[in-house]
Formats: structure tokens, sequence, C-alpha cells
């Protein structure tokens, strides 16, 4: 049987879960109809959940079972020792690193296969060629990105460079130097207590007509709902996507990765998929940015036609 032309990656975790649940997790993921695993903590090394030697552990088992290992960076790197762990999880460029801070480029290039994380926020052609020279061989777009931009850039890539497509999940929005969780707690990053373990899914904040705007999570800004474009996965593969991506949530995760695999099959119809996600996951989505409106819009009839490159 040839294997599925759209792969599923199953994004790093973006919440400060304990050591048992990131394992446990993990554990029940090698079960999933998923093809790249990304691993690693990706707000803030003080919260890691698992010592440098027992992500590679992990990474090893999961690439005994037939998975792609690829370790994500945070968007802000400030120390040598935190550009140091990198390499080292590389393991001698065994596993690709997805990279989400351009101080890295420099550092792998030549020594691990490198993926360009989203939250470069790459846009343009001419800045994704350069990536290819930095050696990237695979960009994940960004959150905010619309179909037809999508398919104008993949359009254009030279064929060594894979496209990813985020389907689903809460967008990571924002990232800031300071912990938002501590501050209002009124302690220092320094001396934090792990302040953001006590809301293990973040802080949701609301507007005054009782929206959902965002979540707060110690040092990033999530979106207030999922996004999901589950019922528009013809269309996301037709932009370029070759790789569709799916961020781990409290619950449904497992549900969400099994629609999505039935849906690029074509054993499911789209909509069909996107009603059965919002019932395994509790959640009513978003997918106003691919739309080309706000973020937080439920987009049914899109706002133009597509355009074809």
């Amino acid at each position: 049987m040839n294997a599925p032309a759209t792969r599923i990656s199953l994004a790093p975790i973006p919440y400060p879960w304990t050591r048992e649940r990131v394992l446990a997790f993990y554990e029940e993921a090698t079960t999933w109809p998923v093809d790249i695993v990304c691993l690693g903590e990706t707000v803030c090394a003080k919260r890691s959940a698992l010592g440098v030697r027992e992500w590679l552990d992990l990474a090893h088992r999961i690439e005994t079972g037939g998975r792609e290992v690829v370790f994500a960076s945070p968007p802000g790197l400030e120390t040598p020792g935190e550009l140091r762990l990198f390499s080292i999880l590389s393991d001698g460029g065994r596993f690709a690193m997805e990279v989400n801070d351009v101080g890295l480029f420099p550092r792998l290039k030549g020594k691990a296969p490198i993926v360009a994380g989203p939250l470069l926020h790459v846009f343009n052609a001419a800045t994704l060629h350069t990536l290819v020279r930095w050696g990237a061989y695979r960009w994940v777009a960004p959150y905010e990105i619309d179909s037809p931009t999508l398919a104008e850039l993949a359009s254009g890539l030279p064929a060594c460079l894979e496209t990813e497509a985020f389907v689903y999940g809460s967008m990571q929005l924002a990232y800031s130097p300071r912990c938002f969780t501590a501050a209002r707690l009124g302690r220092t990053r320094r001396d934090c207590g792990h302040a953001c373990r006590e809301a293990p899914a973040g802080e949701a904040a609301q507007s005054l007509e009782g929206e959902e705007l965002f979540v707060q999570d110690g040092k990033q800004t999530l979106s207030g709902r999922p996004t999901s474009l589950v019922a528009e996965l013809a269309g996301v593969t037709a932009a370029g996507a070759t790789v569709v991506r799916v961020q781990p949530a409290a619950q449904g995760t497992r549900e969400v990765v099994r629609l999505v695999r039935a849906a690029l099959d074509g054993r499911l119809d789209g909509a069909a998929a996107e009603q059965a996600v919002e019932t395994a996951t509790g959640c009513r989505a978003a997918n106003g940015f691919w739309h080309g409106g706000a973020g937080m819009e439920r987009v049914v009839v899109p706002l133009w036609p597509t355009r074809r490159p």
C-alpha cells in the first residue's frame, strides 16, 4: 500500500503539563496515525517537563515506531546555554530541529536537518529561498496565513522545500520576555515558583461581552478559540501543503488526529469531520485567518474566490 500523500504532524505541547502527563500523552500518541512528532518546550525553559536525556530517550522510542521526530525551539532564545541545548537535542544530526529563532540557523546549518518554524512568520518567497540556503528542508506556514497567500508561496518553492500548514489547535499569537502568570501573582521570573503549572490550561481572558478572546499562559498568549481547517483540508492541500499540523489539547487530540486522517484519505466528508471534531473537543473553532477575516471568526462562505497561482 502506498503511503498517504499528505502527512500529519503533531505539534509540541504548548501547555505546562507534568512529566507524567507528557510521557503518558506520547505513549498514547504512538498508536495514532501521525507521521511526524514535534517535541520540546517552546515557551519557557524553566517549565520543561523532561530533562535533556529524557527528551532524547523519548525521541528514540518514537522514532523506533516509524515516526519522524523534530525538536522545536522557542521564539526567543536568551542564553548561550539555550543555543547549545538544541545542538545536543539534534543527537549528532539524527533529529531535525524546528527553528523559531533565526539565531539557531548558523549554529545548526550543516549539522542537523532544519524545519523553519511557524513563529518565524514568513510571508514572502525571498525569505523562504534564503531559509533553503540556510539549510531548511520544510517550512511551517504562519498561523495567520490565508489560502491565496499559501498557494502563491507554495507554487514558487523549490522542490526540496516541503510545506506544512496548521489545521487544528489554539494559535500561539504572542510571546513576552516576562511571564504573565508570575507577574499576576506578584512573582518574578527568577522566583516564579512555576506559577504556570497552577493553571495547566492557561487563564482565559474575555471581552466585556463575554467573548473568548485570549488565553494567557506564562510567557505566551494563545487564541481564545482553537483554529480548525478540518472542513477546508481539501483546500489546504490544494494550496500546496504536504504536511498538516495538529496541536495537542487537554482533550480530544486523539479523535482530531483520526478525523483529520479520515478526511485526508477521503473516508469522511470535510464538513462531517469538522462537526465530529467540535463534538470530540467540546470547542467551537474559528477559521477567519484562512479566509482573510479576523482570526476569531467562523467563516462558512469564503470572503473571496480562490486565487490560482
